[in-house]
């Protein structure tokens, strides 16, 4: 008897989070779900245009934009796919390594091709990408790994507590 696994993510997924593939949120089923990508979409150009790169002074070119689906939950949105921008950065001397929550994107033959862009985008900036299944641990709790992990860092030698921030 082939029994499955209830703490197997992928058992998870097709139980749960139904739309999977690229044909199943194309289709009648993911009219409401497309309609939260572009309402979801807005509020974060809002936030990218009109705080962080007016208050920040930041340019287009300083964002990577990572795939991630979202799911409306009332009056927010929570990420229906791993928030793959919620990450563990981990640097060693000049070495950047990335911990980044397994995507469980859209499948095509290929295989799930929001992992495949999170790495085509990340890898020039780290020393390595790597992807953590953290759906059942955190994922369905809101969460993604970098909500319970932590990493030891070595503080700045210089005062920074006594600058003067403008």
């Amino acid at each position: 008897m082939n029994r499955r696994n209830p703490f197997d993510t992928a058992h998870r997924l097709r139980d749960s989070y139904p739309l999977r593939t690229c044909g199943a949120i194309k289709g009648a089923g993911g009219a409401s779900f497309r309609t939260w990508q572009t309402e979801a979409q807005a509020i974060i150009d809002a936030v990218r245009n009109d705080e962080l790169k007016v208050k920040l002074d930041l340019q287009d070119s300083d964002f990577i934009h990572l795939p991630v689906l979202f799911q409306k939950n009332g009056s927010r949105f929570i990420a229906y796919t791993a928030g793959s921008v919620n990450m563990l950065v981990i640097t060693k001397g000049a070495d950047l390594h990335l911990c980044v929550p397994k995507p469980f994107g859209p499948r095509r033959a290929a295989g799930c091709r929001f992992k495949a862009d999170i790495r085509t985008k990340l890898s020039p900036h780290a020393r390595t990408v790597r992807f953590i299944d953290d759906f059942l641990t955190y994922h369905v709790g809101q969460g993604e790994i970098h909500c319970g992990t932590n990493s030891q860092r070595t503080p700045p030698s210089d005062h920074w507590w006594e600058m003067t921030w403008i």
